[in-house]
């Protein structure tokens, strides 16, 4: 499937990447105008019922989330038979991007960054949750 311009009342802004699972898209909800990203499984994994449960059950277990140092799920759907979800869309990078470009951090900045994963790391816990892409 090529990169569709709009998912349900979502205008398509940039792709912001692509893994094993998915492509994942930042958009414009056209109801309130606020930036989110929304993730879509890849259409190639639709025949694959268990790409499609590992899927609803990422949906299911990050919903319910709610953490300062976690990105926030805001709800899910079906569209033209793709599965998706919306999350808030934050501007930045991420700490494998900092650290390839511009090196190790200082201990100060290095230690602050480990202290927040783990707290979020932590809270997933108490959820029974654990993220196999942390970056």
């Amino acid at each position: 499937m090529a990169d569709p311009s709009r998912i349900d009342h979502y205008e398509i802004v940039d792709t912001l990447g692509r893994g094993s699972m998915g492509v994942l898209y930042r958009a414009r909800d056209l109801s309130s105008g606020a930036d989110v990203a929304i993730k879509i499984l890849a259409s190639e994994l639709l025949s694959n019922a268990r790409a499609v449960e590992r899927f609803k059950r990422e949906i299911r277990s990050t919903i319910q989330l709610e953490h300062p140092h976690l990105v926030l799920a805001l709800g899910a759907g079906q569209f033209d038979g793709q599965y998706y979800y919306v999350m808030e869309y934050v501007e930045g990078s991420n700490v494998k991007r900092l650290l390839r470009s511009k090196g190790r951090f200082e201990i100060p900045q290095a230690l602050q960054v480990a202290t927040q994963v783990a707290r979020a790391l932590a809270y997933a816990g108490e959820f029974g949750l654990v993220h196999r892409d942390i970056k």
